[in-house]
């Protein structure tokens, strides 16, 4: 049965629309002539409309979300699929396609390339600078055949970046003297040396391989955050740098290896994880 009566003539053709199923009203169409025919298939008309955009709008619900699952399965991944099945899939796509399989071309190796030029050291003038003159002993500055004294020769400059709560670089002027008389044993110019550091003819000094052990290794954390760090401090450290460092430190930690080995090996438990183990009451 019909809820309502339309309130006007605008609003019948909405009234008679929403009421089409109503056997009531099928029969006052029936016997109303034209002008209720009219209403009739008027309403009809706007009931397929809403019908219509509501599927509208449905589809272009589901086709978006199909375009979203498409990219989670076939869009680019940066891991899951390595650069071999990519090659892979394609060669297979091409043999499919009837088309002639081509040789793999050479993979390029890893790391410096033949012919490669390398990069300079880089300069910093914004780190502070704190200058340190080395000077020869006296000892040094006399030939220790005959004891004559070494004249003065114009020092030579170098620099190491140092790690001390705050980054800063040591410029080392270290004096120099040539000797002023005849002893061919003895060499012709002798220099205040500078001071070693845990990795020889390396621009870093000791305390910042401490720093780097230390944030790593202790800290646990990632290179690259390391070098971020430094860089935001404007220090520019790369990670190339700090992973070929640590690899030529690994040969001075592999007694202390030795020895954590051969401590587990005695233990009474394999201390594999950080599992502890309860005391036995």
């Amino acid at each position: 049965m019909c809820q309502r009566a339309p309130k006007d003539e605008d609003d019948l053709p909405t009234w008679l629309g929403d009421h089409i199923d109503d056997p009531t009203l099928l029969g006052i169409v029936a016997k109303g002539g034209w002008r209720y025919a009219a209403a009739f298939y008027r309403g009809l008309f706007l009931k397929a409309c809403k019908r219509e955009n509501e599927q509208k709008q449905k589809n272009a619900q589901l086709e978006a979300e199909i375009r979203h699952l498409k990219h989670q399965l076939f869009g680019k991944k940066s891991e899951s699929r390595n650069s071999t099945e990519r090659a892979t899939t394609a060669k297979a796509e091409d043999e499919g396609a009837g088309s002639v399989p081509q040789s793999d071309p050479p993979k390029r190796k890893r790391g410096a390339q033949r012919g490669h030029q390398g990069h300079p050291r880089k300069k910093r003038p914004r780190l502070p600078v704190v200058e340190q003159k080395l000077e020869l002993s006296e000892q040094e500055k006399c030939c220790a055949r005959c004891g004559s004294p070494y004249a003065g020769f114009p020092p030579r400059s170098s620099s190491r970046i140092e790690y001390k709560i705050s980054i800063y670089e040591v410029h080392f002027e270290c004096e120099r003297r040539v000797k002023t008389c005849g002893c061919p044993q003895s060499p012709g110019i002798v220099e205040a040396a500078v001071p070693p550091t845990l990795i020889p003819k390396s621009h870093y000094g000791t305390s910042v391989w401490l720093e780097v052990l230390l944030a790593k290794y202790y800290l646990q954390h990632p290179t690259n955050h390391f070098a971020r760090d430094w860089k935001l401090r404007e220090a520019e450290i790369s990670t190339g740098v700090l992973t070929g460092g640590l690899q030529r430190l690994q040969p001075l930690f592999e007694p202390v290896y030795e020895l954590i080995v051969e401590r587990n090996q005695i233990a009474g438990f394999w201390h594999a994880d950080e599992t502890g183990w309860p005391e036995s009451r």
